[in-house]
């Protein structure tokens, strides 16, 4: 709706501008709200195409690739994608942002400092509504595969005095968060500070991981724990039934 509004906003100044400056016979005037209303309307008709969708999405990619500390090649951004302090920020080759995600490095909190870091790897794909905090380092390798709704952090609020809203405290953290190759992150899930999450391993739907987790192998639950594990052997998926690590 707002984007059906901004649209029709143009439309209108822009033949309003046209249709004054013609009245007062300003050439200049009148040839630019020409100008403005045919890119108006252009953008509008490239917005609808499945070829201009994909085309916004190279753009803005590019038009981010500018302001990051590093992009790679062929990086898409989705609309209304944010990045915090993107100069704190670096992604691989080939990576797909889609619409509504977040990447939030911590600058300065209450006048401090944060050595804030997310560093995105190759082939690397967020879901929707995705989002990346940092004040210590979030480290994403290759072809990792986020869907909607994912949350990652790697620190929280304290709340150790109870006389003091905990806005006002600060934040600390337990340590970086290293999300390794292939792995999966399904929908809606927590990652928290000071967690590894191990290579091809699986976040089920709604888990918050709050626990290192091994290289090939599925966890689910709240805290996250091992359901699943790969053999090597029988080279298939095999439930544990009583694995409480």
């Amino acid at each position: 709706m707002k984007d059906i509004l901004v649209g029709l906003f143009g439309y209108i100044a822009s033949l309003c501008i046209a249709v004054a400056a013609a009245l007062l016979q300003n050439q200049l005037v009148f040839t630019i709200a020409i100008c403005l209303f045919l890119f108006v309307l252009l953008v509008s008709l490239v917005n609808k195409t499945k070829f201009g969708k994909k085309t916004l999405l190279y753009l803005r990619g590019i038009y981010w690739s500018f302001r990051l500390k590093k992009a790679g090649k062929r990086l898409t951004v989705g609309e209304k994608v944010q990045f915090f302090s993107p100069k704190k920020i670096t992604f691989g080759d080939n990576c797909d942002i889609a619409q509504n995600v977040v990447f939030a490095p911590l600058n300065t909190r209450h006048g401090e400092n944060y050595p804030s870091k997310i560093i995105v790897g190759n082939g690397v794909h967020f879901g929707a509504f995705d989002r990346i905090a940092s004040m210590n380092e979030v480290r994403i390798d290759d072809n990792v595969l986020f869907a909607a709704f994912v949350h990652v952090t790697d620190h929280s609020h304290q709340y150790e005095d109870p006389n003091v809203p905990v806005t006002h405290q600060g934040v600390f953290s337990k340590g970086p968060v290293h999300i390794k190759e292939g792995a999966w992150q399904a929908f809606g899930c927590h990652i928290l500070s000071g967690v590894t999450v191990g290579k091809n391993s699986v976040i089920a739907a709604n888990s918050v991981v709050t626990k290192d987790v091994p290289d090939y192998t599925v966890v689910a639950g709240n805290p996250a724990r091992i359901i699943s594990r790969y053999n090597f052997e029988t080279m298939k998926w095999e439930r544990c039934k009583n694995d409480k690590k």
